[in-house]
């Protein structure tokens, strides 16, 4: 009789774990169903499609920001990245417009040079925060306050407009057979890349050694800095990557295009079960999150909600999750 309570009391903690663990997936599933029944054309493939070509740049950013939390550290500089590497793209391909420059480079060479720039910001952020034990928060926060002036100073203010065709929209907004985002495609081979370093890898498992106990890795073994510094490395690649693909959606590089980009980074790795302490996530997970916050922005949008109001929902969403998430550590 006792054996049996053991076994009923083990059986529904697994439950519950699971649950948890998996829960990112039944909030999607949860969303989809509640919008599917209240907007008609909801489930067209036409209404994912556009989905799926909007999550293409937010996942990048998020799946940066993941890689950091996951060594126990704040990226607040992903957003600024964004919009700096979009700019200064801009900057460096069109000609003609009256409020800058211009230095008309093949596009090619100008992306080439964006996101080596781009990798740069990150290195610089790892490289401060491993070498002079920079707080990671303070230091991403005032890298996030200089790029986002220099964007502004780059070109005055101003938009840019005018990108040559050919590779932006191709990579920002083409599709194969019509429906299927090539950015989407390119977004999900970086994810599965990058599921496998974390999953099947030895640096993986230093990622999260690290985040998880840096002093124990750091006994057994592990380089500690320099899985940091190559997280923030690639945290600012994937933020400009995820500039380049804006501006091909967009073909135009926002002032204020890859703002929001921040908190939702952040929003979608706790929603996905990225541990704010280090040490615990999936991409799988981010992913997921991603999902969630762009699906519930298309439903509300459909359904005519102020976008003021939609932000509001995706804090109460962002709350709720966190509430969860600290039972769940609790437990």
């Amino acid at each position: 009789m006792i054996q049996m309570e053991g076994f009923k009391i083990r059986a529904s903690r697994r439950l519950i774990t699971m649950l948890m663990d998996y829960m990112v997936w039944f909030i999607y599933l949860g969303v989809v169903s509640v919008f599917s029944l209240g907007i008609p054309g909801f489930l067209s493939i036409i209404n994912f499609s556009n989905i799926f070509l909007r999550i293409a740049a937010f996942g990048l950013v998020a799946l940066g920001e993941s890689l950091c939390l996951i060594c126990g550290k704040f990226d607040l500089s992903v957003g600024s990245i964004v919009v700096f590497t979009g700019m200064l793209t801009g900057w460096l391909v069109i000609t003609g417009e009256s409020y800058t420059s211009g230095l008309g480079l093949n596009p090619y060479l100008g992306i080439l040079l964006a996101l080596t720039v781009a990798t740069g910001i990150g290195a610089f952020n790892g490289f401060m925060i491993t070498k002079f034990r920079m707080n990671a928060f303070l230091q991403t926060l005032a890298v996030m306050v200089i790029f986002r002036a220099l964007a502004l100073i780059l070109t005055e203010g101003h938009s840019l407009y005018n990108f040559p065709r050919d590779p932006f929209w191709t990579l920002g907004s083409g599709r194969i057979w019509g429906i299927i985002p090539v950015c989407v495609l390119v977004m999900l081979v970086i994810y599965g890349i990058f599921h496998f370093i974390l999953s099947s890898t030895r640096f993986g498992a230093h990622m999260y050694a690290t985040g998880g106990n840096p002093y124990a890795a750091f006994v057994v073994g592990v380089n500690v800095n320099r899985v940091i510094f190559t997280a923030f490395t690639l945290s600012g690649f994937l933020s400009g990557f995820a500039g380049i693909l804006l501006v091909g959606r967009l073909m135009m590089a926002e002032v204020w295009g890859g703002e929001p980009y921040l908190f939702l980074s952040f929003a979608a790795s706790v929603l996905g079960g990225v541990s704010l302490f280090g040490g615990i996530g999936s991409l799988v997970g981010t992913l997921g999150g991603v999902l969630i916050l762009e699906t519930i922005d298309n439903g509300l949008h459909l359904l005519g909600i102020s976008p003021f109001w939609i932000r509001v929902a995706e804090g109460l969403l962002i709350l709720t999750v966190i509430i969860i998430y600290t039972i769940k550590v609790r437990r």
